[in-house]
């Protein structure tokens, strides 16, 4: 809450936007996202606004790389709905990314409580709220 409203203070009165520019963490040519937003700090940018990011390994090695910049990030968010969604945005959507245990978190509602790991072996659940949460661990 301090950092909130130290960040309020050092902006108030200024103006009630930013220019803000956007940036994908899980882009498949990297090295050149990375320099692009470089490019766009220097144009003016003052906010990064990402695609939707499910892996944290790539939205922290995005956020460390992004550091040095000073500008502040607002991730991306969108609630997968269902299997076939995540499917669809993965497959289908250019530079998304979901994670296999994203589909098993949002499969497992419609489940019954045994999974199939990659590994073959079988995962209990007690209920389906555990399954969920035991899906969605590896993403928090």
């Amino acid at each position: 809450m301090r950092r909130w409203q130290a960040w309020r203070e050092r902006w108030k009165g200024l103006r009630g936007w930013f220019l803000s520019t956007g940036a994908e963490p899980a882009a498949i040519n990297y090295p050149r996202e990375i320099a692009r937003l470089r490019e766009k700090k220097a144009a003016g940018a003052e906010l990064v606004m990402t695609q939707p990011v499910y892996d944290p390994v790539v939205l922290g090695r995005f956020l460390d790389d992004c550091a040095p910049l000073g500008l502040p990030v607002l991730v991306g968010i969108l609630p997968l709905a269902s299997y076939r969604n995540a499917e669809f945005l993965h497959n289908e959507v250019p530079g998304m990314q979901v994670p296999v245990r994203a589909y098993y978190a949002v499969n497992v509602l419609r489940l019954n409580r045994f999974l199939q790991l990659p590994d073959g072996s079988l995962f209990h659940a007690h209920n389906r709220l555990f399954a969920f949460g035991w899906a969605l661990g590896m993403l928090f």
